[in-house]
């Protein structure tokens, strides 16, 4: 009769059995930093395609700008004059222009309207932003006539960028 060697079938069951439990345990106590992690990375995805949206939608802004780039700024005093024929010429005040980035600068230009329509005034602003490239109202200042309906002194400021080489 031969004597078989080597551990005995029960023990290596109880072994395995031991190293499954332990490895077990092991992984309950890492399970709950590993969601954290996995979460985490979930975030930081939705994250990358939220910001790479953004930058696609910058970048179709910014080529729309970089087609007007050769383009100087209307001046308000002429888009005044293509609308105006009866209106009593504003004042118009030009601040110093303000660099930003990447050889763009931003333009304000104060207006002060005396006795104005006011609903003139509204399509002023609109002729201005529909402009190419566009003026943008930043601050407006309105007395209403007590003297005439539907009339007012108006004081508006008026912004616009331009890159730098195409400025007057």
């Amino acid at each position: 009769m031969t004597r078989r060697r080597g551990l005995p079938l029960p023990i290596i069951a109880w072994l395995f059995a031991l190293v499954g439990l332990g490895t077990s345990v092991m992984a309950l106590r890492e399970a709950p930093r590993l969601d954290n992690s996995i979460r985490r990375k979930r975030m930081d995805v939705a994250e990358a395609r939220r910001l790479r949206a953004e930058l696609t939608r910058l970048d179709g802004i910014r080529a729309a700008w970089d087609t007007l780039s050769g383009a100087p700024l209307t001046a308000p005093e002429e888009i005044f004059r293509r609308m105006a024929t009866d209106l009593a010429a504003p004042e118009w005040k030009e601040r110093e222009p303000e660099p930003i980035a990447d050889g763009w600068r931003r333009r304000r230009v104060e207006g002060v309207f005396h006795e104005a329509p006011l609903e003139w005034i509204g399509a002023f602003v609109n002729r201005c932003a529909e402009a190419r490239p566009p003026w943008r109202l930043a601050r407006i200042h309105v007395v209403v006539s007590e003297s005439s309906r539907g009339y007012g002194s108006v004081t508006m400021t008026l912004e616009g960028l331009e890159r730098e080489e195409t400025a007057p």
